[in-house]
């Protein structure tokens, strides 16, 4: 007697097994959270997937190291999971992913387990080693400095190492003198010019600043925009960190590909103390940038009277003009509604007379926006129409 199979017993029997394996996985996922190589012996045992995806297309590998559950990674590398296989939405591997979450163990085992290192990247093109030194791991740059990685791997978006990557952060003082110490290339630049010492003098994270000087960082390499340290220093107002860059040896007078000078951009931001430290170096005090116009010039355009009454102390010209427009401070504060810098300006000597290449005054320049303090200022100095 041949017996007949009914194809909705065919069916039924397909979604019991597929019942047993979902209900086997979510045990899996479950001894993977609580860190329980038993549990997930069991659910291995039981026909769960040890590839299988949860709703956020995490591995149970990619889970055990998110988690640091270091007993759960061991037992699926063990059991044979892959530690290459990728979560879809960076990218990232089990590595990766240890790494960034600074689960030094977890790293360790996997690297045990022959877990590659520098491929496969992430969906940025980086390194395990780049995520641990951005994300101020320290303990996991140790664990994968151990494994050898490329010191100098370049992230494929950006070309940052992780050198650079570490000197953007202030607290990665130590990893960076651990790159350092094994040998990473302190002089590397990233695909927009920025150098370790550049990243670190911008944000003004003077200590790393120091050992990647005493390291022989490059004091005159440029980046895309032709900013050296010194200048990424002054102009977001670091003084301290532009004063030891000068004392290694940075040029005191550094431009970039525009023309504008460390001096002039400290002037424009305000920046009182990193302009001081600059004219302490040796910064000439009327030098202009491409449009001629002088520090104080800038400072007044800007609005900063401490700047501006600092630069008048030391000498600085109340009626320099601007290359082209004979414009000067007066006439552009005037324009731009800066009364008390009018007011200064005019008790420091400043031209009230004076007009443009197109024959404008600092009076007509406040009359056209209506400011009428301003108006009132200039005519009891005596201007004219």
């Amino acid at each position: 007697v041949v017996l007949a199979i009914v194809p909705s017993t065919v069916a039924f029997a397909q979604q019991s097994a597929q019942a047993t394996q979902d209900i086997a996985e979510q045990a899996l996922f479950a001894a993977v959270q609580r860190d329980n190589p038993d549990l997930i012996a069991f659910a291995l045992e039981r026909g769960a997937d040890i590839e299988a995806r949860d709703s956020q297309g995490l591995a149970p590998l990619h889970v055990a190291a998110l988690l640091g559950n270091r007993n759960a990674a061991q037992a699926l590398l063990d059991a044979g999971a892959d530690p290459r296989a990728k979560e879809p939405g960076t990218g990232a591997t089990a590595l990766h992913i240890a790494a960034a979450e600074g689960h030094d163990l977890v790293v360790r085992a996997l690297l045990a387990k022959d877990a590659p290192i520098d491929e496969p990247r992430d969906s940025d093109g980086r390194t395990a080693l780049h995520l641990a030194a951005r994300g101020t791991q320290s303990l996991a740059v140790s664990a994968l400095l151990n494994g050898g990685p490329d010191l100098d791997a370049r992230a494929r978006d950006n070309g940052n190492t992780p050198l650079i990557d570490a000197a953007f952060g202030a607290a990665n003082l130590g990893i960076v003198a651990e790159l350092l110490s094994v040998g990473a290339d302190v002089n590397i630049a990233a695909n927009d010019g920025v150098t370790a010492l550049i990243a670190a003098a911008m944000l003004g994270n003077r200590g790393i600043v120091q050992i990647l000087v005493a390291a022989g960082a490059t004091l005159d390499w440029r980046d895309a925009e032709g900013r050296d340290a010194v200048f990424a220093a002054t102009e977001q107002g670091h003084a301290r960190v532009a004063s030891d860059l000068l004392k290694a040896g940075a040029d005191p007078e550094s431009r970039n590909n525009e023309g504008q000078t460390a001096l002039g951009r400290a002037a424009l931001g305000g920046h009182l103390v990193a302009m001081a430290t600059l004219l302490d170096a040796g910064a000439e005090i009327e030098s202009r940038e491409a449009n001629g116009r002088t520090p104080l010039i800038l400072a007044a355009m800007a609005g900063h009277e401490a700047s501006l009454i600092y630069l008048i102390d030391r000498g600085a010209d109340v009626n320099a003009r601007e290359t082209g427009t004979g414009n000067t401070a007066l006439m552009l504060a005037a324009n731009r509604g800066h009364i008390d810098i009018v007011r200064r300006l005019i008790a420091s000597g400043a031209d009230v007379s004076a007009r443009a290449a197109d024959g404008w005054t600092a009076l007509q320049a406040a009359d056209m926006i209506g400011n009428s303090a301003i108006v009132a200022a200039l005519r009891a100095a005596g201007a004219k129409e």
